[in-house]
């Protein structure tokens, strides 16, 4: 897999075998659509794996982002990956559970990508919706939630925070929708 744009356009990274990565370009149209405000944001990237989402938005202008999910091999991998694209002074890998980092940060996010597991079991679907939950308490006003779920999965709980859907996107298996805070406008290309 290769970062698409930016900085680090053409750098490969590694991915691991087990990982369903967003092809190129889904990944190309989400982070088109988000051009405008990726210039300078802080960016949270929730099951990074790889790290992709986070590098991608740090190759294309993003001032910061934070990488979180619970494997040690995934955080040795984002480790590489990020020193492979130049990219390591802006991040911060966290190792440890989604829930547990959202529940326990203050910072705020103008960007947080959320691609957990496929899995269509009633426990993983409330995880689901109490991460978006938590994760509009960590956005700033305008910024953007990108959730990415299987297509066939069930309907996450609709997010109580103020959260609204910005943006909903089918590519193949994936559904992928942007929330953004009720009280903002979308921006032309949502």
């Amino acid at each position: 897999m290769r970062i698409i744009s930016g900085s680090a356009r053409g750098r490969e990274i590694k991915v691991s075998a087990k990982a369903r990565p967003y092809l190129a370009k889904v990944r190309a149209a989400i982070f088109n659509s988000l051009a405008a405000r990726l210039d300078g944001a802080a960016v949270l990237d929730l099951y990074a794996g790889s790290g992709v989402n986070g590098i991608e938005a740090l190759s294309r202008g993003a001032a910061s982002a934070v990488l979180v999910d619970n494997a040690r091999d995934a955080a040795a991998m984002m480790k590489e990956n990020l020193a492979r694209c130049a990219c390591a002074e802006k991040a911060e890998i966290r190792l440890m559970e989604v829930g547990a980092f959202l529940r326990q940060t203050r910072a705020r996010f103008d960007l947080i990508f959320i691609d957990p597991p496929f899995s269509d079991d009633e426990a993983a679907r409330a995880r689901y919706g109490e991460w978006l939950n938590l994760a509009g308490a960590a956005l700033r006003p305008d910024g953007r939630v990108i959730f990415r779920r299987e297509i066939i999965q069930p309907e996450p709980p609709l997010p109580t925070c103020d959260l609204t859907v910005a943006r909903d996107k089918n590519y193949g298996r994936s559904r992928v929708v942007f929330y953004g805070n009720k009280f903002t406008t979308p921006s032309a290309n949502e």
